[in-house]
């Protein structure tokens, strides 16, 4: 079976692709390495205005429950209360902080910046407005190293367990390691 030079064409950069998706760390369901807590401490000390501005919009939409960069929840926001110009500004606004997606219990809003692998069992790592979750269990350290010693600890945390760590009284960085 011999192959047609488009053929050949569409296989190597198939090959191409794939091996910069290898090389990158980004594929469909990632977003490469997650950032450090360092990282996302500095981001959010120099977007601080914009996180408490994307806080007080959700805090006006309660009925805007989730919503990401081409979806939402309810899927239509007028459903919610809000317009569709308002959504627009919800996304510059997240574009912007680097937020990937939104949830808004109310009292609780997370703003994931960094999401990998599929939501049954990727992981992530948000910024989070409110009160402790009740189901995540909170360190003062470095939520990356917290997560490999769970890990490695058979009987410490629970392998595998949401963590937050306090950035002030009212905001958390949030850990989900999948």
């Amino acid at each position: 079976m011999r192959l047609s030079r488009l053929s050949l064409a569409l296989v190597l950069l198939a090959a191409v692709a794939a091996a910069a998706v290898v090389l990158l760390g980004r594929g469909p369901f990632g977003t490469g390495a997650p950032p450090s807590d360092a990282a996302m401490l500095a981001h959010f000390e120099t977007q601080r205005a914009g996180f408490e501005a994307l806080a007080a919009m959700l805090a006006e939409d309660r009925g805007l429950r989730r919503f990401g960069a081409d979806w939402s929840d309810p899927p239509t926001p007028a459903a919610a209360g809000v317009t569709a110009d308002r959504l627009v500004r919800y996304r510059r606004l997240c574009d912007r902080l680097g937020i990937v997606s939104v949830v808004n219990l109310g009292d609780r809003i997370t703003l994931v910046h960094h999401a990998s692998g599929l939501g049954i069992s990727g992981s992530g790592k948000s910024f989070v407005r409110g009160p402790a979750a009740p189901w995540a269990e909170v360190v003062t350290g470095d939520l990356d190293a917290a997560a490999r010693d769970a890990a490695q600890a058979p009987g410490g945390r629970r392998r595998g367990a949401i963590l937050e760590r306090r950035i002030d009284a009212d905001w958390w960085l949030q850990l989900d390691p999948g």
